[in-house]
């Protein structure tokens, strides 16, 4: 079982990577013409941006966040 374990667990690693590298090289052309605009519009459209990109790079890796409430 441990041998399993310690097989899936670099599987799911070197997914989580790869998915990481692709999600941030679609995000990327965003972020640079996100950072050309004046700074109280850059961080809000950044901050939109990441919970763009956190809401489809978790769920790909098999890690959902789920939060309850609007407490940020």
């Amino acid at each position: 079982m441990k041998v399993l374990k310690a097989v899936f667990a670099r599987i799911w690693c070197l997914w989580g990577l790869v998915l990481f590298v692709l999600t941030m090289l679609v995000m990327m052309p965003f972020a640079l013409i996100i950072s050309f605009l004046p700074e109280p519009v850059r961080t809000h459209r950044f901050i939109q941006a990441a919970r763009i990109w956190m809401q489809l790079y978790l769920p790909l890796i098999g890690c959902p966040v789920r939060i309850n409430g609007k407490h940020f």
